[in-house]
């Protein structure tokens, strides 16, 4: 029959294996947890940059637009004949 030193003796060494195998595992998590950290304040700021960029944009088509709106002249106007009563 095993003593409580001996069960005290097993359950270190169990404690110690995990402890080997799960340190690596912890390790190697933490440091993706960093690089996904990095990779998200990356994105939030390519997207911020592009938001701003897509916001320049727009204004100048808007502007182009209304100024194609207010100046621009058709070359083409059909003569249609009013119709006779």
């Amino acid at each position: 029959m095993l003593t409580n030193d001996d069960l005290t003796a097993i359950g270190n060494l169990v404690d110690k294996k995990l402890d080997e195998r799960i340190t690596p595992l912890v390790k190697g998590l933490k440091k993706a947890n960093r690089t996904i950290n990095r990779v998200d304040k990356d994105m939030k700021l390519l997207t911020a940059t592009l938001d701003i960029d897509v916001s320049r944009e727009r204004k100048r088509v808007n502007k182009i637009e209304e100024y194609l709106e207010n100046y621009s002249v058709p070359r083409f106007v059909a003569y249609v004949d009013p119709p006779s009563n």
